[in-house]
C-alpha cells in the first residue's frame, strides 16, 4: 500500500505518517522507484496504534506497549498493569463527569423549581388583582 493510498484508507495526512515514522512506529516500509509502500506490519501496527490512542493512551505509552508486544508473552503481566492503568485514569475521569452532570442536573432542577413557585406567585397577584 503506497502513502497516498494508506492516507486515505485511515483518514491520515502525510504529515501524520511522516510524524509516526519519525517515531519509529512504522519501520517496514519499503521504497521502490521513488513509491513508499507500507508492509501488512505497518498496517497492522497503524490499526494497534489506533486502538490504542482511541482508548485513551498518549502515544509514548503506545510505544511502550509497542515494545512490550515485541517480548511476547514475557510482558503480559506489565501490559496488563498498563491497560488497568489507563482504565483506571478513565473511570475517574467518567466519576468526574458524572459528578459535574449531577451538579448541573441539580442546578437545573433548582431553576426550574424557582421558575415554577415565581410563576404560581405571580399567578396569585393576578388573581388578586382581577378579583378586586
Amino acid at each position: 500500500m503506497n502513502c497516498d493510498e494508506l492516507c486515505e484508507r485511515y483518514n491520515l495526512t502525510k504529515e501524520t505518517i511522516e510524524e509516526l515514522e519519525k517515531q519509529g512506529f512504522l519501520t517496514s516500509m519499503s521504497c521502490h522507484n521513488g513509491e513508499v509502500s507500507f508492509s501488512e506490519e505497518d498496517l497492522g501496527c497503524l490499526n494497534r496504534i489506533f486502538t490504542l490512542k482511541n482508548a485513551g493512551i498518549d502515544l509514548e505509552k503506545i510505544k511502550e506497549i509497542l515494545k512490550m508486544e515485541q517480548d511476547g508473552s514475557r510482558s503480559i503481566t506489565r501490559r496488563l498493569r498498563v491497560l488497568k492503568e489507563q482504565r483506571d485514569r478513565q473511570m475517574r475521569e467518567l466519576h468526574r463527569a458524572q459528578k459535574t452532570i449531577d451538579r448541573l442536573d441539580f442546578l437545573i432542577h433548582e431553576l426550574r423549581s424557582s421558575e415554577e413557585s415565581t410563576g404560581r406567585e405571580n399567578d396569585k397577584i393576578l388573581k388578586s388583582k382581577d378579583s378586586r
